[in-house]
């Protein structure tokens, strides 16, 4: 009975760290997606302009923070990445295509952003160019380059025209002049966004704030700045773009924190039994060991003897373990990203 247990708790433990062994690797492989922009060091700012003027306000704070030593981009975008809701897009057309059924919509998110956002996030230009002030924000847009392939696959994208809700009438052509790299809006585990970009501001905004150093210095100058533009205009969340991303994964970091606990308080468990029920079964067999001692067993041979004992106990428990960890990771294959439930 006393093995039997012993066995079982192996058993437990055997599948405990195998599932807590599967989540630390899925972590880790969740940390290390690219999320297609930098998040180091960018403080966010959400605004909301509710008196009118929002391009002369954004405009003239976004000059100011520029002008601080301790800025090294600015800029401004409608749906912020890891935004966490639904973010708004617009059925597209595009030209010399002859239009699809209607169940079958060409659909692009629609992001509104400053000249400084892409630099401000680390955003990559794979091709053509960014936005310059010159620009009209009716004629010109940049595009994902999830919009690029799935659009014009094989093609050089910079150059083409697409429509907007051509559908309602009206229909206005837009000139690609440039490709951004994809970004990952919903978190390491969505698929890239398929995203237009447009050099315009709305009245509700994130400011995106790269910092020469640790962003939450920047709080008290980015608050005099916003206030030295408009002294009324309130402020919503301030946060750092690393917390953002760390929220994101929040939930998977703390099924490895549970899950790995758990473990290691099993493993545990399993040495302390083993060891007693080894320890009991010697104290219980003293006068048979010196018998052996005494007709000319060696401590070498005594040792093997109850090694292997705990071996025996030990193998049972992981073999049985084993095959319940099997099971079990199949119960945790939702939970998992970038690796198998049955991964060596």
């Amino acid at each position: 009975f006393r093995a039997a247990l012993v066995t079982g708790e192996v058993a437990l433990a055997a599948m405990l760290l195998a599932g807590a062994a599967l989540a630390i690797k899925s972590f880790a492989r969740l940390s290390a997606v690219n999320l297609g922009f930098e998040a180091e060091n960018v403080l966010t700012v959400d605004l909301a302009r509710s008196k009118g003027g929002a391009d002369a306000f954004y405009k003239g704070v976004l000059e100011r923070l520029s002008a601080l030593p301790q800025v090294q981009a600015a800029g401004v975008i409608n749906f912020k990445p890891l935004y966490g809701g639904p973010a708004w897009g617009q059925d597209i057309v595009i030209e010399g295509r002859p239009p699809r059924a209607l169940n079958d919509s060409i659909y692009a998110g629609h992001r509104s952003v400053s000249l400084g956002y892409f630099r401000a996030l680390g955003i990559p230009l794979l091709k053509g160019r960014a936005f310059v002030a010159a620009d009209d924000v009716k004629s010109v847009a940049v595009v994902s380059a999830a919009m690029a392939k799935r659009y014009w696959p094989g093609e050089d994208p910079v150059g083409k025209r697409f429509g907007v809700n051509c559908a309602r009438g009206g229909c206005g052509w837009i000139s690609v002049i440039g490709v951004v790299g994809d970004v990952k809006e919903d978190g390491a585990t969505g698929e890239p966004v398929t995203a237009m970009y447009f050099l315009e501001t709305w009245p509700e905004i994130t400011l995106v704030i790269r910092a020469a150093g640790s962003p939450t210095n920047l709080i008290a100058d980015v608050r005099n700045v916003i206030h030295s533009v408009d002294p009324d205009q309130p402020l919503g969340s301030i946060r750092s773009m690393q917390n953002i991303a760390s929220e994101f994964v929040a939930p998977r970091r703390l099924t490895m924190l549970i899950s790995g606990l758990f473990a290691g308080l099993a493993l545990l468990l399993a040495m302390i039994g083993l060891y007693g029920v080894i320890s009991y079964s010697v104290a219980q067999r003293n006068h048979e060991l010196g018998i052996r001692m005494a007709l000319g067993a060696r401590k070498g041979d005594i040792l093997r003897l109850i090694v292997a004992q705990g071996f025996r106990l030990a193998m049972a428990g992981i073999v049985v373990g084993m095959a319940g960890a099997l099971a079990l990771t199949r119960v945790l294959a939702s939970i998992l990203f970038g690796i198998r439930p049955n991964d060596p």
